[in-house]
């Protein structure tokens, strides 16, 4: 059986490998993470954006099936601020 601690760091690294596609500086912050604590985004880029990577069952369905023959979705809850969901297909970025 697989661990979620290696499901997520095997996450980890596949965003990174997308956001460097895409023109970002970035890298995973595991080693900071088990020296500093929880404060620590999961990945880093150079410019400051601090990105919290999630995998697996606390990922909700919904989210998937809200964005079924859409390119994106915004939602809310009550009284929180809008989120944008946009689709990152690895085979959409080539090489």
């Amino acid at each position: 059986m697989k661990s979620p601690r290696d499901k997520g760091k095997r996450g980890e690294r596949e965003v990174v490998k997308l956001l460097k596609r895409l023109g970002f500086n970035a890298r995973r912050t595991g080693f900071i993470q088990s020296a500093v604590g929880r404060e620590v985004p999961d990945v880093l880029t150079k410019d400051g954006l601090r990105i919290e990577v999630k995998v697996g069952s606390q990922v909700p369905k919904c989210l998937y099936n809200w964005l079924e023959g859409m390119d994106a979705v915004i939602c809310r809850r009550d009284r929180e601020y809008w989120l944008l969901i946009i689709p990152l297909k690895f085979n959409a970025f080539p090489d």
